[in-house]
């Protein structure tokens, strides 16, 4: 997967110099899936006051080749993330991931969400943007 984003460690997401703690100062806001354009979408939204109001970082995963979610992942009723990292396709067994630095651009990105939910998901490349009010960084 090429990546204009890193995870420097299984709750941060870099995108060129900014960090964001993903599991401390934001929510899943958003899932979306077009199944015409073979796009998702994950849309993260602030909630620690300092950070730039209704702030949101939207990941976009282009030209999806697998997608697994788990039963009620896109319920979002605690919409907290967990942590993050990499799967080799073939393993199944959710209970650990891998970080980046160990992961290979064939494995499959994971997000653990509250109460053992998950999405995990691999496409040919995936951008990150982050938006806040009235301007699109």
């Amino acid at each position: 997967m090429i990546k204009n984003f890193s995870i420097p460690d299984s709750v941060t997401l870099q995108i060129n110099e900014r960090v964001f703690d993903l599991h401390n100062d934001f929510n899943v806001y958003a899932v979306s899936k077009n199944f015409q354009e073979n796009v998702l979408e994950v849309t993260f939204a602030s909630t620690v006051e300092g950070i730039k109001p209704q702030e949101r970082i939207t990941v976009t995963f282009h030209e999806i080749d697998a997608l697994l979610l788990s039963s009620n992942a896109l319920n979002l009723a605690e919409p907290d993330l967990m942590e993050m990292g990499y799967k080799n396709p073939e393993d199944f067994d959710h209970d650990w991931i891998n970080r980046e630095s160990v992961s290979t651009s064939e494995d499959h990105l994971f997000f653990r969400l509250c109460g053992d939910e998950f999405i995990r998901l691999h496409s040919k490349s995936a951008t990150a943007r982050v938006c806040s009010p009235g301007k699109i960084q």
